[in-house]
């Protein structure tokens, strides 16, 4: 049974937005790594856009957004994913819409170049009704999932078709540096973590997604946040969350739900004040563009991560703001080196992509926030463009 509470469609009819990231962890510093990334997070704007503007719902955008993301080489996700210790592509993927709390999931699958399709093909089997009340999986795992998305037309390719030379030469360097001195992965050679979307459509529905080859190196069979409820994204009427950071820490905090479910950004699903959480307390003391959220989004935000342990990672979320007239406020942040992210809207088609950084010898987290949909008359319109960006 859903948790949601239905409203009805946001005054949003005919304005879409869709925001993607590209990982949090470590970013080369690189001109052409980084062009690399910036053109990758581009594309998936542009897909996910025509996607909207055709009327597609958000799901649909999501889709589009992260399939486009997975078959670069230089995210972590789908092809040129991270490898395992013994060399081979394990990926996980997970979708959910935010109209009817829908959710599907694969995890460890082998031989799929775009798992966010297979997470799509487990999200809608779960809503066909099944014989003798059985009932359908939410997540799947390693080599059923394969053959179960497979029989439901996702492509199937050979596992070792997904390894590119970039991510062979990165594991072999790594792994001969676990096997002779035990030293653990990090730095410029080691790419970052989930991919993934968040999206609204112009009938108001909002989705989120996540797509992920895992830690380099993990063990096989090992799954991460980007297959877990709760963990690698959420989404409700009002809020769309997709994460990104190591899986282990994303997941013992169910962060992507915490956040979407959190009184600063969905109000109508939050518990009375009295009992609201110490970080979105906390988040009150910072001032915020927000004023008709209890709390500044995106310093909760920021706060949950440290919460959530040092170095946890990064992500983004779409909030959709009824009260305000209609607009949508993209948030992010992260506590890794930096997080790379993009967006476009109704409002501003060419959209921007960004890869934040933490400045040197900072340890806290980083956050930001731009307003993507603007509300009818101009109202909220501080921020539309270049955003804001604190550290906490």
């Amino acid at each position: 049974m859903s948790t949601h509470v239905q409203h009805p469609l946001h005054p949003q009819r005919g304005r879409w937005a869709i925001a993607v990231h590209a990982g949090a962890g470590f970013h080369s510093h690189a001109p052409e790594r980084e062009k690399e990334v910036r053109r990758a997070m581009r594309r998936a704007c542009a897909l996910a856009k025509e996607v909207l503007k055709s009327g597609g719902t958000a799901l649909d955008g999501v889709q589009a957004a992260v399939r486009v993301l997975e078959d670069e080489e230089c995210t972590n996700a789908g092809y040129g994913s991270n490898l395992t210790y013994d060399g081979k592509v394990e990926c996980d993927a997970a979708v959910m819409d935010g109209r009817n709390g829908a959710f599907g999931s694969v995890g460890a699958v082998v031989g799929i170049k775009n798992p966010i399709l297979a997470a799509c093909a487990v999200l809608s089997h779960s809503l066909t009704p099944q014989p003798l009340g059985r009932v359908p999986p939410l997540t799947l795992v390693s080599s059923p999932a394969r053959s179960f998305v497979a029989s439901r037309g996702v492509p199937t390719t050979p596992p070792e078709a997904l390894i590119t030379p970039r991510a062979h030469a990165a594991w072999a360097h790594w792994r001969k540096m676990i096997d002779e001195a035990g030293e653990a992965p990090a730095g410029e050679g080691v790419m970052c973590d989930t991919v993934g979307a968040v999206c609204v459509d112009v009938g108001g529905g909002t989705a989120g997604g996540v797509s992920s080859g895992g830690v380099l190196l993990k063990w096989e069979g090992r799954v991460g946040e980007a297959a877990i409820f709760g963990a690698g994204t959420y989404a409700t009427p009002r809020a769309a969350v997709s994460l990104s950071g190591t899986g282990e820490l994303l997941i013992r905090s169910a962060l992507a739900r915490s956040l979407a479910l959190s009184p600063a950004i969905s109000p109508a699903f939050s518990p009375s004040p009295s009992s609201s959480s110490s970080s979105a307390s906390q988040a009150q003391t910072h001032p915020h563009p927000h004023p008709h959220r209890e709390s500044d989004p995106h310093a909760v935000f920021a706060q949950a991560l440290q919460d959530a342990g040092p170095d946890a990672g990064g992500g983004i979320a779409l909030l959709l703001d009824p009260e305000a007239g209609g607009g949508a406020d993209l948030v992010w942040a992260w506590n890794t080196v930096s997080l790379a992210l993009g967006w476009m809207s109704a409002d501003d088609e060419q959209g921007e992509v960004r890869i934040v950084r933490r400045r040197e010898g900072e340890k806290g987290p980083g956050a930001g926030a731009v307003r993507v949909l603007r509300c009818p008359g101009g109202e909220g319109e501080e921020g539309e463009k270049g955003g804001e960006e604190e550290a906490f």
